[in-house]
């Protein structure tokens, strides 16, 4: 297991990984409305949330109110360097980005980031999200206006190990032939 799940106490079970602003087109609350519905059949999930933003307290309260919120754990500090310890350590990269206000997710570094750790991805299908996550193959790209949607993807996931591991290997994939697509743009 990875030395920041022992040290976080999340050996068992499974773990769920957000990074990305506290605001609520990055989808954080569908993950949590989520979770309701996973917990029943996986006790021993929790979700960790990286970042900061305005919409923390109506998360933690959102949480609190379906009754999960020893599911979840925010980090609001983490260093840059630290970043890959998280997405080495969780199971699951999960980001239901969807469209709110006319304001869109771009081109999705972090999703890329996770997938180049190994680790499959659900995501909000919107935006540049498309671009980085390959339905199918490198992760799973949900109706973001749906957590039915999110919850049915997430738990297969943590039914089907084998399809996690084939998700996550393509997803390496296809980030170190990005990453070097765009490297080989630079010149």
């Amino acid at each position: 297991g990875s030395p920041l799940r022992r040290r976080l106490g999340a050996e068992k079970g499974w773990v769920l990984l957000s990074v990305g602003r506290l605001i609520p087109r990055k989808g954080q609350h569908l993950v949590i409305q989520a979770l309701r519905r996973l917990t029943q059949k996986h006790p021993n999930v929790v979700y960790w949330i990286v970042g900061r933003g305005p919409e923390r307290p109506a998360l933690e309260a959102l949480a609190k109110r379906l009754g999960v919120e020893r599911h979840v754990r925010f980090f609001d500090s983490v260093a840059d360097d630290e970043l890959p310890l998280f997405y080495a350590a969780c199971d699951l990269f999960v980001l239901p980005t969807g469209r709110l206000g006319g304001s869109v997710e771009g081109y999705g570094l972090v999703f890329l980031e996770a997938a180049a750790c190994g680790k499959p991805v659900v995501a909000g299908r919107s935006g540049g999200v498309p671009e980085a996550v390959l339905d199918g193959r490198t992760g799973i790209l949900i109706d973001p206006a749906s957590p039915e949607a999110l919850a049915e993807a997430l738990q297969s996931l943590l039914d089907h190990p084998e399809q996690r591991q084939a998700l996550g290997q393509a997803a390496r994939a296809h980030a170190e032939q990005l990453s070097l697509s765009r490297m080989l743009d630079l010149f």
